[in-house]
This record gives C-alpha cells, structure tokens and sequence, in this order.
C-alpha cells in the first residue's frame, strides 16, 4: 500500500512537471510568434502576463 501511495505521488509530481513544460513552451511560443509586439522575449514576467492576458480575454 505504501508503495502504491509514492508511485501515485511520483504521477502526479511528474504530470505537474510536465504541465508547467508545456505552458512554458506556450508562453515562448506565443512571444516569439509577435502575436503580441508589446512583450519583450526572454522575460519570464512578461510570459505570465501574456499567459494571464490569454486567459482572462478567453474568460471574459
């Protein structure tokens, strides 16, 4: 039982990896496009406030 416990912990630790990868990549993906000309590539700050934008404009 224990061990079914950690191998269900390591899924979920390794799915949790592998989202904040692929929203990540997203993020690089949609700077680079110049979908959004204001940001600046490379910065991580601006990659969340671009991923919060999408995210609100698809909400609202």
């Amino acid at each position: 039982m224990e061990l079914f416990d950690l191998t269900f912990l390591m899924q979920i630790f390794v799915n949790a990896i592998l989202i904040m990868l692929l929203v990540y990549l997203f993020a690089r993906l949609f700077v680079r496009s110049g979908a959004a000309g204001w940001l600046q590539p490379g910065r991580l700050d601006d990659s969340r406030s671009a991923i919060s934008h999408m995210i609100q404009v698809r909400l609202y």
